[in-house]
């Protein structure tokens, strides 16, 4: 509807729901944010969230993987 001059309100959200959601919950509501076809500008929600949206996906495919190796030193280096 437009009635927002900018997606601001959407990235707050997100950055809130990340106090006390998990990542996947955090992705879903990206998800749907999306596909309500709500956000103005996608690209500079995800630019401005994509660290809290990714989190622990690594983790986790290493995991499903059996994959060795220390999540931290790989993010890090």
């Amino acid at each position: 509807m437009g009635l927002l001059a900018d997606d601001k309100e959407y990235i707050d959200a997100i950055k809130e729901a990340s106090e006390f959601a998990s990542g996947y919950q955090l992705r879903r509501l990206f998800v749907t944010l999306l596909s309500m076809n709500i956000i103005s500008k996608p690209d500079i929600v995800w630019n401005s969230t994509w660290s809290i949206l990714c989190d622990r996906i690594l983790y986790q495919k290493r995991k499903e993987m059996n994959l060795p190796g220390n999540l931290y030193c790989d993010l890090f280096n």
